[in-house]
């Protein structure tokens, strides 16, 4: 019979630590609030419990106290297990009172041990503690099965209660009966070894059961994954179609709006030729009614004629730096003179400054040299001073003044264009180089947005900054190169 005991108590020892490797993947080693720690933990004290009880009459009788403190030992990492499933740990000083126990009761366990005739007391000291451990987890699995729908909670729920049942019956019978076989654990009788292999029996069924709750959560986990990746799969597609829907509203309105659009930006580019148009037009007239009146003098016929030409070369300069926009043509720059080139504008407007009264005030670093397209650099500043003399009102009785300012650097050149006039309307001011914008008035609707587009293409950049007072000041700011 002390035989058989053993081999039984190996057998469980294997089906344990068997258990036990199969928990080891889920153990982490950082994490020490991880529940699968716990059960990991159980399994191992339980295998040692098992191999202690076996080894026990081979060995050293010693071990029947490391094995019956592991027994204690597995049923309190059930307990930390079962607490942590209901979201209710134990506090470090809880648990270091916890795992006191075992150590308690292996301290109690060793002397009456040593002790002949003890074996009654030595068997209830171990199943009464077991039966309050087990319990206590009975209380917190009976709470917890109002929480979990895991149908393998009522399992363990089940075989515990049928673990203390037996526990409870031992104890009872120990204590009860005075039989002289019951003197030592490998020479009971056939009754009280069947009890106690019935309750080590319902403990390797709990970590079955425990396998199975894990098991179960993982399934609920990954359904809730699979229906999550159906639902997040419907809904792409219909993203994927309001897209498309988007895309189709977005070609519709672009189709219904193209007429408008086209319409204002013909409007735009045809107010801003229209302007050296126009003065060669009112120039025409002029020598045409000189001419009629045989009252015109050759100096003054050359003025008018190479004022012709500059308002010529002007539409022609807008109209080249349109189909530059248009075909995304490469600019071609050379050294320029800055000062000359402002010069050669202030020529241009000379008659609109006089006949407006407009001081032109400038203050210009000297020899300053710029890599610049000259043609699409004059239409800026063409623009920007525009810009400033149609900002004057006729009827305004103040002096009017334009200043023009420059100043370098070895990295860069800044252009200052300042005026006094009545400024610009703040709705305005944040849409001012953006192309046919609601806000701004129509005189303003290309000029400003081809003055950015042309700066930029020279890698530079202009602001518009609010005066002091009033009016308007306009910077432009480009590369200096070696």
């Amino acid at each position: 019979m002390q035989l058989a005991n053993q081999i039984f108590f190996l057998v469980f020892a294997l089906l344990s630590f068997t258990f036990f490797f199969s928990y080891l993947w889920q153990f982490n080693f950082s994490d020490k609030n991880n529940t699968n720690n716990n059960l990991l933990i159980s399994c191992g004290l339980y295998g040692i419990c098992c191999l202690g009880f076996g080894l026990a009459p081979w060995v050293n009788q010693f071990f029947l106290t490391i094995a019956n403190t592991c027994y204690v030992a597995a049923n309190i990492a059930l307990i930390c297990l079962y607490s942590s499933w209901s979201n209710q740990p134990f506090s470090r000083w809880a648990k270091i009172t916890l795992w006191s126990l075992p150590v308690v009761i292996g301290i109690l366990y060793e002397p009456l041990r040593s002790l002949a005739g003890t074996f009654q007391q030595r068997v209830a000291l171990i199943t009464i503690s077991q039966e309050l451990l087990l319990l206590w987890q009975l209380v917190i699995l009976f709470k917890f099965r109002y929480i979990s729908k895991n149908p393998a909670v009522k399992l363990i729920l089940f075989l515990t209660m049928l673990n203390l049942l037996a526990s409870s019956f031992r104890t009872f019978r120990i204590l009860s009966l005075d039989n002289p076989n019951n003197t030592f654990l490998y020479t009971e009788d056939p009754l009280a070894l069947g009890i106690r292999w019935f309750g080590f029996t319902c403990v390797l069924l709990v970590y079955i059961a425990i396998s199975l709750y894990y098991m179960q959560d993982q399934i609920k986990i990954e359904q809730a994954l699979r229906n999550t990746l159906n639902t997040t799969y419907v809904e792409n597609l219909e993203i994927t179609r309001l897209l498309k829907e988007k895309e189709q509203l977005i070609s519709s309105l672009i189709k219904v709006n193209k007429t408008v659009e086209t319409g204002a930006l013909s409007a735009s580019i045809a107010h801003e030729i229209n302007q050296p148009l126009g003065a060669s037009g009112l120039n025409i007239e002029y020598l045409r009614k000189k001419l009629a009146e045989n009252k015109l003098n050759p100096e003054e016929g050359q003025e008018v004629l190479g004022q012709l030409a500059i308002d010529n070369q002007r539409a022609s300069n807008i109209i080249k730096s349109l189909r530059a926009l248009f075909i995304n043509e490469k600019t071609d720059t050379q050294q320029h003179d800055l000062n000359g080139l402002i010069q050669s504008m202030l020529a241009i407007v000379k008659g609109e400054l006089n006949k407006k009264q407009i001081k032109i005030t400038l203050d210009l670093e000297p020899q300053v040299k710029v890599e610049i397209n000259s043609n699409e650099m004059q239409q800026v500043f063409l623009n920007l001073l525009i810009n400033s003399i149609n900002a004057f009102s006729a009827e305004s009785g103040e002096a009017r003044e334009i200043k023009i300012e420059s100043r370098s650097t070895a990295q860069e050149v800044r252009i200052v264009f300042s005026d006094n006039g009545p400024g610009i309307p703040l709705e305005a001011q944040p849409n001012l180089f953006e192309l046919l914008s609601e806000s701004k008035k129509a005189s303003m609707g290309l000029g400003l947005w081809l003055c950015k587009y042309i700066v930029t293409r020279h890698n530079g950049n202009i602001w518009f900054e609010k005066m002091p007072t009033k009016g308007a000041k306009f910077i432009i700011k480009l590369p200096q190169r070696a």
